[in-house]
Parts: structure tokens; C-alpha cells; sequence
């Protein structure tokens, strides 16, 4: 969520998680957004099944 939310932060994250030895990484779904975020939100809650798979084809042990 946020200016975070990019593709390089994700992958970017996901390779240092698997660097300091972490197993699996999680990502929220948001199944309700606050009102004043409803429209206009410029795209800052991702859908995580589409992001699930980005740090699968980023990182090597898996």
C-alpha cells in the first residue's frame, strides 16, 4: 500500500527476506477501504494475487 508499492520495492524485499534467511513472505489483501480513499486512490491497494508471483520469478530457492 502506498508510494511502496512498487514492483522493484516488492522484488527487492522478497530477495533480501530470502537473503536473511526468512522461509515465505505474506501479502494483505484489503477486502475494505476506508471511505475518503474509495476514489481516487491512485492505485495503492494492490490486488496480492497478482503481486504473489513476482518475488517467486525474483528470488533462487524457490
Amino acid at each position: 500500500m502506498g508510494p511502496q508499492s512498487t514492483r522493484q520495492i516488492i522484488s527487492e524485499c522478497a530477495l533480501h527476506a530470502e537473503q536473511v534467511g526468512l522461509d515465505s513472505i505474506w501479502l494483505a489483501e484489503h477486502i475494505a477501504i476506508p471511505p475518503d480513499d474509495a476514489e481516487g486512490s491512485d492505485g495503492r491497494y494492490l490486488d496480492p494475487l497478482n503481486y504473489t508471483f513476482l518475488p517467486g520469478g525474483k528470488n533462487k530457492k524457490y
